[in-house]
């Protein structure tokens, strides 16, 4: 019971803090809900499979976005209230290239994060990539690419259940979407490594999207999620690719930022 009891105490203290970022009292309970009550959601017919439209102030100023569940609003937690992806660059990076960019919050949180900054912003689940379309498609600078990444080009299958931000690669997937490997996308898009930020969150598949790209990485930062249960690797081979980045790993987390302090 103490258990059960300090994991809903700590729920309650994120949707109070993911509830701020509402425009109104109206926004603010809404995003308070998908985080406290998130099967609520799912048994209202006619709401549970289209998104809920809800007005934040972020950062960036004040968005109108499209949310589809509990992964969402806790995308806006890690990212806006926490500070997950915060990154202490010297220089402003050229280009963002977002791997896993769900339904486009991380590309607000690096438009906020670095003004002026391109953004590349790559998904393979359908329905987030139409979410992603709907919340970020139209900023000036951003390119999106529905495409999963891995280490082949070709066709994979994704995984789709459960909640959004969960989707992964998995040869019995449902769902049939692009592959491609990341150094072909960054050639295409003209993106320099050495003035780009990478982000990653690819469940599973981060091993194979970076072990693919040869060493050493030449990013100017990475950061994202290592997901040591999905992976094939353990993590200090994953983090043994990262020579000559500065690497921390917040405890309790899957969530790392790397660096780059070699030239």
């Amino acid at each position: 019971m103490v258990g059960l009891r300090d994991r809903l105490e700590r729920r309650h203290r994120h949707a109070a803090a993911t509830a701020r970022l509402g425009a109104t009292r109206a926004d603010a309970f809404v995003l308070w809900a998908l985080m406290m009550l998130p099967a609520i959601k799912h048994r209202i017919p006619g709401v549970r499979d289209r998104p809920l439209r809800v007005d934040v102030e972020l950062r960036g100023g004040r968005h109108r976005l499209a949310l589809a569940d509990r992964s969402d609003a806790m995308t806006l937690y890690d990212l806006f209230v926490r500070g997950e992806y915060d990154v202490g660059l010297a220089d402003r990076p050229r280009t963002v290239v977002d791997l896993g960019a769900h339904g486009g919050l991380s590309v607000l949180f690096f438009r906020a994060a670095f003004p002026g900054v391109e953004v590349l912003a790559v998904e393979p689940n359908p329905a987030s990539f139409e979410r992603l379309r709907a919340n970020v498609g139209a900023l000036p600078g951003v390119r999106l690419l529905h495409s999963a990444v891995g280490a082949a080009d070709g066709e994979a299958r994704l995984d789709v259940r459960g909640e959004s931000w969960a989707a992964r690669l998995d040869a019995a997937g449902a769902v049939r979407v692009p592959l491609r490997r990341l150094d072909g996308l960054l050639r295409e898009a003209g993106v320099d490594e050495t003035s780009a930020v990478l982000k990653i969150d690819v469940e599973g598949a981060e091993w194979d999207v970076l072990s693919s790209l040869g060493a050493p990485l030449r990013f100017a930062a990475v950061v994202g999620e290592f997901h040591p249960r999905l992976a094939p690797v353990d993590a200090d081979r994953f983090f043994s690719l990262f020579e000559g980045f500065e690497v921390r790993r917040p405890a309790g987390t899957d969530a790392f930022t790397a660096i780059r302090t070699a030239g």
